[in-house]
């Protein structure tokens, strides 16, 4: 039994640190999936120093101060290392990963190392507590995810109301600060305040949705200006497959609207989203992205969006 749960461990480390690098996140992912796999390096991690500290005899004898220290020292210092690789495998560095990274040291030595029992019980527990305290905050990005996942389909096709807190985590902000904002609303309490910047492109883009639209006729959601000055927006669509075309911009859905002062009522017909590239359909079923943006403003602007929905 001991021998199945070491080669367990050790495929399980071998097959971990090949995934850093290869596999895992992908354009269009769940968020649910995504911060499973960033979870992945908690596990990894408290495997790894588990095995160092057990198996190396010169390691196994020290004591729970050194173990913490030394371990503490190694994850900071291999969780960069293994950030800066993974940019030559198309991944982005996060200082999230290095965070995960230590917890997992941190849950080996204080959960499973022998030499935690040497040190008093009272300071174990405070220990035990701060780590438990941390794997919590770890965990409460999926469980924001899997909960507002759940939301959205309860809300379909409903697609984004922004009565909820979690539903801002939907959207991407590109070159812009977004935040709920209870001031102005047209359904509910609440809409979203989107801060534009003077990027060449500033905006927002809505990624985690239910992508399902082709029963549906119109995408509607209302647009809202607290400026006199009128200003014009890019309405930007496109599904899955417009990846395989290196996202041309040709082969999605592109439509210009002026938004004047005070809110705006939007309203795309699907077929005009379906027919918009030029070589082929857009598929209906599998829309993947939404976006919302202005190019080239000469000064920062402010706008709102609130209740983004398909109808019949």
């Amino acid at each position: 039994m001991r021998l199945v749960k070491n080669i367990g461990l050790y495929l399980t480390l071998i097959l971990g640190t090949v995934l850093l690098f290869i596999g895992g996140k992908y354009e269009g992912a769940p968020r649910s999936y995504m911060d499973l796999w960033d979870l992945g390096h908690v596990l990894l991690f408290t495997i790894a120093s588990y095995l160092l500290i057990r198996d190396f005899n010169r390691l196994s004898g020290k004591s729970f101060w050194i173990h913490i220290a030394l371990i503490t020292l190694l994850c900071s210092v291999i969780g960069i290392i293994t950030e800066l690789i993974q940019v030559n495998f198309d991944r982005t560095p996060d200082i999230g990963d290095l965070g995960r990274d230590i917890l997992g040291g941190w849950i080996a030595v204080v959960f499973f190392i022998p030499s935690r029992l040497h040190i008093a019980k009272k300071l174990l527990k405070r220990f035990k507590i701060i780590v438990v305290l941390l794997s919590l905050l770890a965990l409460f990005p999926i469980t924001r995810s899997v909960a507002d996942e759940v939301l959205a389909q309860v809300q379909f096709p409903l697609l984004s109301d922004f009565e909820t807190r979690f539903e801002i985590y939907r959207w991407d902000a590109y070159y812009s600060k977004v935040t709920i904002d209870t001031s102005v609303a047209t359904s509910g309490r609440a809409s979203m305040k989107i801060m534009l910047s003077t990027n060449k492109y500033s905006g927002i883009f809505l990624k985690h949705f239910p992508t399902n639209w082709e029963d549906y006729r119109h995408l509607n959601f209302s647009l809202y200006n607290p400026d006199i000055d009128s200003l014009i927006l890019v309405i930007r669509i496109h599904d899955e497959n417009h990846r395989n075309y290196n996202y041309h911009y040709s082969d999605r859905f592109n439509k210009h609207v002026t938004i004047t002062s005070g809110w705006n009522n939007i309203s795309i017909p699907l077929q005009e989203i379906k027919v918009a590239p030029k070589t082929r359909l857009i598929n209906l079923a599998k829309i993947e992205m939404l976006g919302i943006f202005a190019v080239n403003l000469p000064q920062p602007r402010t706008i709102y969006i609130d209740h983004v929905k398909l109808t019949r």
